[in-house]
Protein backbone atom coordinates (compact mmCIF):
# COMPACT_ATOMS: atom_id res chain seq x y z
CA UNK A 1 0.00 0.00 0.00
CA UNK A 2 1.42 2.73 -1.19
CA UNK A 3 -1.12 5.40 0.66
CA UNK A 4 -2.47 6.00 3.88
CA UNK A 5 -6.32 6.27 1.80
CA UNK A 6 -5.36 2.89 0.45
CA UNK A 7 -4.85 1.50 4.05
CA UNK A 8 -7.79 3.03 5.39
CA UNK A 9 -9.88 1.31 2.27
CA UNK A 10 -8.70 -2.06 3.43
CA UNK A 11 -9.06 -1.60 7.29
CA UNK A 12 -12.73 -0.45 6.90
CA UNK A 13 -13.00 -3.50 4.42
CA UNK A 14 -11.63 -5.72 7.00
CA UNK A 15 -14.09 -4.89 9.08
CA UNK A 16 -17.40 -3.88 7.51
CA UNK A 17 -17.04 -0.22 8.26
CA UNK A 18 -19.34 1.72 5.55
CA UNK A 19 -17.65 -0.82 3.33
CA UNK A 20 -19.75 -3.35 1.17
CA UNK A 21 -16.80 -4.74 -0.49
CA UNK A 22 -14.31 -7.69 0.90
CA UNK A 23 -10.94 -6.86 1.58
CA UNK A 24 -9.62 -9.02 -1.29
CA UNK A 25 -11.91 -6.72 -3.98
CA UNK A 26 -10.70 -3.83 -2.42
CA UNK A 27 -7.10 -5.23 -2.99
CA UNK A 28 -7.60 -6.32 -6.30
CA UNK A 29 -8.96 -3.06 -7.10
CA UNK A 30 -5.98 -1.29 -5.93
CA UNK A 31 -3.26 -2.99 -7.90
CA UNK A 32 -5.40 -2.47 -10.87
CA UNK A 33 -5.25 1.11 -10.21
CA UNK A 34 -1.75 0.94 -9.93
CA UNK A 35 -1.17 -0.75 -12.97
CA UNK A 36 -3.18 1.61 -15.38
CA UNK A 37 -1.52 4.79 -15.78
CA UNK A 38 -2.93 8.20 -14.32
CA UNK A 39 -3.26 10.02 -18.15
CA UNK A 40 -4.30 6.84 -19.80
CA UNK A 41 -1.43 7.05 -22.26
CA UNK A 42 0.84 4.70 -20.79
CA UNK A 43 5.13 4.98 -19.75
CA UNK A 44 5.79 8.50 -20.93
CA UNK A 45 9.16 8.24 -22.79
CA UNK A 46 11.61 11.05 -22.22
CA UNK A 47 12.09 13.87 -24.86
CA UNK A 48 15.22 14.52 -27.05
CA UNK A 49 17.26 16.75 -26.11
CA UNK A 50 16.88 19.96 -28.07
CA UNK A 51 19.66 20.45 -30.87
CA UNK A 52 21.52 24.25 -30.64
CA UNK A 53 23.01 25.44 -34.14
CA UNK A 54 26.72 26.73 -33.68
CA UNK A 55 25.76 30.37 -35.12
CA UNK A 56 23.77 30.55 -32.19
CA UNK A 57 26.05 29.50 -29.23
CA UNK A 58 28.24 32.08 -30.86
CA UNK A 59 25.92 34.91 -30.56
CA UNK A 60 25.52 34.16 -26.99
CA UNK A 61 29.13 33.85 -26.70
CA UNK A 62 29.22 37.24 -28.13
CA UNK A 63 26.74 39.33 -26.43
CA UNK A 64 28.09 37.99 -22.81
CA UNK A 65 31.48 38.79 -24.02
CA UNK A 66 30.18 42.11 -24.78
CA UNK A 67 28.54 42.31 -21.00
CA UNK A 68 31.20 41.83 -19.38
CA UNK A 69 33.25 44.45 -21.18
CA UNK A 70 30.42 46.56 -20.51
CA UNK A 71 30.95 46.02 -16.62
CA UNK A 72 34.68 46.37 -16.70
CA UNK A 73 33.80 49.74 -18.55
CA UNK A 74 31.06 51.11 -16.50
CA UNK A 75 33.08 50.23 -13.11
Amino acid sequence: MSSPYEYREVLRASFNFGESRSVEEVLAEQERRHKTPKNGKGPSTPARPATVQQSEVDKVKALLAKSAQAQVAGE
